[in-house]
């Protein structure tokens, strides 16, 4: 939150517009309170898993795979996921929101936490929509996602880049180098947030960019 709220307050930001929690794992979410004290939020944005505690009702919207989000006339935001039987997963990284969002010719890919049983069904059930130009890998660069056949099915044949979100200390040793590798032999450009720090891409809708701080 406090790299968001950074990033608000930098460009005089008051208001957001929506607000996606993934899955209720506390790094998830931890940081929305922190949001909701110092800006204003129209619309909260849930998978519908029993473990989210929003207290905030009148904000709080739920969405499955199927929904779209309309926040702008010449954007579209897609949900691939969760289907019905993976909300309230006893893994809650299965239950991740998974977005899509589409702006002209560019497609960007957030995976949450999404391990490798909702890539199953991404594959199964949106084959020819995956192909993306900017992925945010699943669950941190964990062995437990970015399986071969989901890797196969995301890759786009444009430039690629494969965003992996960690801390520079994690404890569990993220991200996983053979995942790491899978993704480079698909030739996407690989951004480990823990080395090399936020990363800030934008698009015309035709190609994308990388601003730099």
């Amino acid at each position: 939150a406090h790299v968001i709220a950074t990033h608000l307050n930098r460009y005089q930001i008051d208001c957001i517009d929506a607000v996606l929690l993934t899955h209720p794992d506390q790094d998830h979410v931890g940081g929305l309170q922190q949001l909701l004290d110092k800006h204003c939020i129209h619309t909260i944005y849930t998978s519908g898993d029993q473990r989210f505690k929003i207290e905030e009702r009148n904000l709080h919207r739920t969405l499955t795979a199927g929904d779209h989000i309309d926040l702008d006339t010449s954007v579209v935001l897609r949900v691939l996921s969760p289907t019905p039987n993976l909300i309230n997963h006893t893994n809650s990284n299965e239950g991740s929101l998974v977005l899509l969002i589409e702006y002209g010719r560019i497609q960007f890919l957030f995976m949450g936490d999404a391990e490798q049983e909702a890539e199953h069904q991404l594959v199964t059930n949106f084959p020819e929509v995956l192909s993306s130009e900017v992925i945010k890998v699943g669950h941190h660069g964990s062995q437990t996602s970015s399986s071969r056949s989901f890797v196969q099915h995301a890759t786009s044949k444009d430039i690629q880049y494969a965003v992996i979100s960690t801390g520079p200390q994690t404890r569990y040793g993220l991200p996983d180098e053979h995942i790491v590798e899978r993704w480079l032999a698909t030739g996407a450009i690989v951004h480990n947030t823990a080395t090399s720090g936020a990363l800030w891409l934008y698009s015309d809708g035709r190609s994308i960019k990388q601003r730099h701080w």
